[in-house]
């Protein structure tokens, strides 16, 4: 038995008292079915400290230390919830996205039709848009690596890669695809 620690009454005292408080403080923070259950986090954590003699019968030390307890179960149960929530969420949201288009065969092939409208549009742009473009897009270099290696200016590689962009955009029109990207913008009064 550690230092401080005078017997069973002392101990049921303590801990009846750091039961009492928590459930005052909880009750102020949390619901009141969360209230009880962080009051007796708290209560089985002063009784753990009580017995290795880390509490004595002075009252006075038990109201913030009890405070501080009840603070840090309510802050950790917060952040459980809300991390609890976001995964929720995700699964929710990534459930009505429905498959993978690996899973499903039919998704497959409107991949494999969607590469081919992909290589169909850049075959017919310029030779210039298309090196632009893909130097930009595939090879992720920046328009200043692809104007000094196609000695153009960075605004003409813009130039480029928004006339591929445009011819994209066309030919998914054309093919009926749905697309954010097919949405025209309303045109501004002259």
């Amino acid at each position: 038995m550690g230092p401080g620690y005078s017997g069973t009454d002392m101990e049921d005292d303590v801990v009846v008292e750091a039961a009492r408080l928590a459930r005052a403080y909880a009750g102020n923070m949390v619901a009141p079915d969360l209230a009880e259950d962080v009051a007796q986090d708290v209560a089985l954590a002063v009784l753990r400290r009580v017995r290795r003699g880390m509490i004595n019968e002075d009252c006075a030390a038990l109201r913030p230390l009890v405070w501080r307890m009840v603070h840090a179960r309510v802050v950790d149960l917060v952040r459980r919830t809300r991390s609890r929530l976001t995964r929720d969420a995700t699964f929710v949201r990534d459930r009505d996205e429905g498959q993978p288009s690996w899973m499903s065969p039919s998704d497959m092939l409107d991949g494999a039709e969607l590469g081919g409208l992909y290589q169909r549009t850049l075959a017919g742009v310029s030779e210039a848009c298309r090196r632009a473009y893909v130097m930009v897009r595939e090879e992720r270099l920046t328009y200043a690596e692809v104007a000094q290696a196609l000695s153009v200016s960075s605004h003409t590689v813009g130039a480029y890669v928004f006339t591929v962009q445009r011819e994209f955009r066309r030919a998914l029109e054309a093919a009926g695809l749905p697309s954010d990207y097919t949405r025209r913008r309303p045109r501004r009064a002259a």
